[in-house]
């Protein structure tokens, strides 16, 4: 299929319905792995109304067109670290929507055709649809912050992630989760770099960019540059699989739920808080919503707490009674920073251009202003952010909540 396909292209290509009445086995020997075989009898022992058909197909690890996307994930084992390089073109034509995926390499080359959740083609090609231009930012964010499905709100939001399929949760889910859609920095030519370096890859890179004949100035080139070399990151737990029991716990005979007197004390509409260790040596409250059993997230910029930030999910205990529980330990960073200023003389006016000039536009980070501290929560702080708080005349901490230390000016 053409790269420069237009949507009355795809629909066409969609309804020719390529295969129908075939069957296509995953022949890659993957198919015969005990736990693939074991996912494939655990979905139909969980849906015994598919069509016998289908039923039929999924055992022997094949698909037909007619069946369901969860059917197909069923059949090839999809959704694994051997189809996520998979990328594809979407439409609508208001009534349904259609979709091409290419790249399904499970001992042939398939491309599926997809109207709504349905499978109506499948065909063997060894063509390819390229990658989306913001890939690398996806699997930078996949890889640090456990991100797993991204969505381009347009020029005013950017690029936005979450770690819950939010086209697929149910509308509850749906409305409590939209809320923690979350911004994904644009690569940047440093960030890239660094991050090769991080892989010990940067020769590589070099070398990468010769052969693609790049001179390394254009971002979305060494975007490209960096995707040629790089492995894609290994699969994360997802937020939304994780039980607490996941997470390395000592036995200390806790309660699997909080305490009935924090139920209550939601349940009268106080607020979801808990109790944090200031650099002061005083406490700090922050909103955090409750996930599982101890494990909450922290919704709120930390103003003078160290190696904590937002976003991050973190264990919590009680303590003598208090229905307010106490932070623990962070038990997964998603790879934000902070940084807190102590402020002096400077007006609320010119902190909010500031964030603006050197944190929101070029970051997409947010921040927080209370009683002289401006606390800034990023996925990078770059050098340009650092360079002005010294023009700012002003004391600040660097927080690396990635391992817990300061570093102060």
């Amino acid at each position: 299929m053409n790269v420069e396909i237009n949507s009355y292209q795809l629909i066409s290509e969609c309804l020719k319905e390529y295969g129908k009445g075939e069957l296509f086995f995953r022949a890659d020997g993957l198919q015969s792995q005990e736990r693939r075989a074991e996912l494939r009898r655990a979905h139909l022992e969980a849906h015994p109304n598919t069509k016998a058909e289908h039923r039929d197909a999924i055992a022997k690890a094949a698909i037909t067109p007619g069946m369901t996307k969860s059917e197909v994930n069923a059949a090839w084992g999809l959704l694994e670290e051997d189809t996520r390089m998979v990328f594809g073109h979407l439409t609508d034509d208001t009534l349904a929507v259609y979709a091409c995926f290419t790249g399904f390499a499970v001992g042939e080359s398939y491309a599926l055709y997809f109207k709504d959740d349905v499978v109506i083609g499948v065909r063997q090609t060894e063509e390819l649809v390229p990658s989306h231009e913001h890939e690398l930012a996806m699997r930078l964010a996949e890889e640090y912050r456990g991100l797993c499905y991204f969505r381009d709100e347009g020029r005013k939001e950017g690029l936005m992630g979450n770690a819950i399929d939010l086209d697929h949760a149910d509308w509850q889910r749906e409305f409590d989760e939209y809320s923690q859609m979350e911004p994904i920095p644009l690569c940047s030519r440093q960030m890239i770099e660094e991050h090769v370096k991080a892989k010990g890859l940067f020769p590589e890179y070099l070398a990468a960019l010769e052969r693609l004949e790049i001179d390394g100035e254009n971002i979305w080139e060494c975007a490209r540059a960096a995707l040629d070399i790089l492995p894609y990151p290994p699969l994360q737990p997802r937020p939304d699989e994780l039980g607490i029991e996941s997470y390395p716990f000592p036995p200390r005979g806790m309660p699997e739920l909080p305490p009935e007197e924090w139920f209550w004390y939601v349940g009268y509409g106080r607020p979801r808080r808990a109790i944090f260790p200031a650099i002061d040596g005083k406490d700090e409250l922050l909103d955090v919503q409750w996930i599982k059993e101890r494990l909450f997230r922290v919704n709120q910029i930390p103003l003078r707490v160290n190696g904590v930030s937002q976003f991050d999910h973190i264990e919590v205990e009680w303590m003598n009674g208090d229905p307010t529980p106490r932070f623990k330990r962070v038990v997964w960073n998603q790879g934000y920073r902070t940084i807190r200023v102590v402020v002096e003389g400077k007006s609320e006016g010119y902190l909010n251009e500031f964030v603006r000039n050197y944190v929101a536009r070029p970051h997409r980070g947010s921040y927080r202003y209370e009683n002289e501290v401006l606390a800034i929560t990023a996925y990078e702080i770059g050098y340009d952010v650092q360079s002005q708080l010294e023009l700012l005349g002003v004391s600040w901490i660097y927080t690396d909540t990635l391992n817990q230390q300061s570093i102060t000016d």
